[in-house]
């Protein structure tokens, strides 16, 4: 049985979704509704930790409260973990914990606090700084409280003995760090982990790439923007970044006849298996050598072969001195981030002729394939 608080929370979260939307004041009801939602939170964790106290989680069958929030409350198990990190923590951490429920700081800024504190396994130093972390809390944005935080745990890097057992912040940075690949769905999914200075340096390249891709108008997401500015570093990998290399780069596909004759969908994937989609194929085939290998429906190889239908030097020449640059209309990156592209898929027919290719930059060659644009 809910309490009476809980039953209004739910009476004014009814009153909102009836609520227009539509309304003038949508900036102010968003910063209002947020620090509630924080002071929300602040109340559930405050609950938390006394359900945490209590044991009341392994009374319902269930080895841990983490465990308890996971079944009961469909969390995944990380968040739930840090929930009950987090109710643990601001036990001792009680000027925080009530800043936090009044409202004068944030969830994110209590989280932060919480997780250098588990991570500085040096509780009583920490904790003898609550009023500086107070002060941040209340007074500062997150960055500015992750830059001290840091702060604290490189200065407690420098006075612990080498035989504390427990390995200062950077190396234990670089020792948990990783890249991994996996496959989802029809994606590829990517998840890492860097160092700071690493993580900086690579943000640093990613924006850089962002602002050449970016053109007035640009209705990409930040997020794809970025994700096609990593793919326009790679570009420029893969060529050597030199526009007249005669190496372009090499792309093995093993695909069904009938898929490739466009009579039907079938086997269509790289020699590392992964699938493709056709126009990918053919937006690599403007540009790149396509090692074919044809086979049969019992994965018989019908024929191996190359074929290269590609511009050559001196068409690209002349295509970089006529085009100048990305012809999408407000793009301006250079010649030296463009790739000739077929106007007329050679795979239908089209010929490799200076007059029907234009240069297109790694992004809007992208959005021509496999997003459907046509060239005019």
């Amino acid at each position: 049985m809910a309490s009476g608080g809980v039953e209004l929370i739910a009476e004014a979260v009814d009153a909102l979704a009836a609520d227009d939307v539509d309304g003038r004041w949508l900036g102010d009801e968003l910063i209002a509704m947020r620090g509630f939602i924080d002071r929300l939170e602040a109340q559930w964790s405050r609950r938390l930790a006394a359900f945490d106290a209590r044991g009341d989680g392994k009374a319902d069958g269930h080895r841990s409260t983490v465990g308890w929030l996971a079944g009961s409350c469909r969390m995944d198990a990380r968040d739930a973990s840090a929930a009950v990190h987090t109710a643990r923590a601001l036990r001792e951490l009680s000027t925080i914990k009530a800043a936090w429920e009044a409202g004068r700081t944030t969830s994110g800024h209590v989280h932060r606090v919480r997780r250098v504190r588990h991570h500085a396994k040096a509780d009583d130093l920490f904790d003898q700084l609550e009023a500086t972390w107070l002060e941040l809390c209340e007074r500062h944005d997150i960055d500015l409280l992750s830059k001290a935080l840091a702060g604290f745990v490189d200065r407690l890097d420098n006075t612990r003995p080498d035989d504390a057992g427990v390995p200062p912040a950077a190396a234990d940075a670089v020792a948990r760090r990783m890249l991994i690949f996996s496959r989802c769905l029809g994606v590829g999914m990517v998840e890492g982990r860097f160092d700071l200075a690493d993580f900086d340096m690579m943000l640093d390249a990613i924006d850089h790439e962002v602002a050449l891709q970016h053109v007035e108008g640009d209705e990409r997401t930040l997020e794809q923007q970025r994700a096609d500015a990593v793919m326009g570093i790679f570009q420029k990998y893969s060529g050597n970044t030199d526009p007249d290399a005669e190496c372009p780069p090499v792309v093995n596909v093993i695909v069904e006849l009938p898929t490739l004759a466009n009579i039907e969908a079938g086997l269509c994937e790289t020699d590392r298996g992964t699938p493709l989609p056709i126009d990918t194929v053919r937006r690599f085939c403007c540009h790149g050598e396509i090692g074919r290998i044809l086979v049969g429906e019992a994965d018989e190889i019908l024929n191996l072969g190359r074929t290269r239908r590609l511009f050559n030097r001196a068409q690209r020449r002349a295509m970089r001195y006529r085009d100048q640059g990305c012809c999408f209309p407000g793009c301006s990156r250079s010649v030296r981030q463009c790739n000739p592209h077929h106007i007329d898929p050679w795979t239908d027919g089209g010929n490799t002729d200076l007059d029907r290719g234009c240069m297109l930059c790694w992004a809007h060659h992208k959005l021509v394939h496999e997003q459907r644009w046509t060239i005019t």
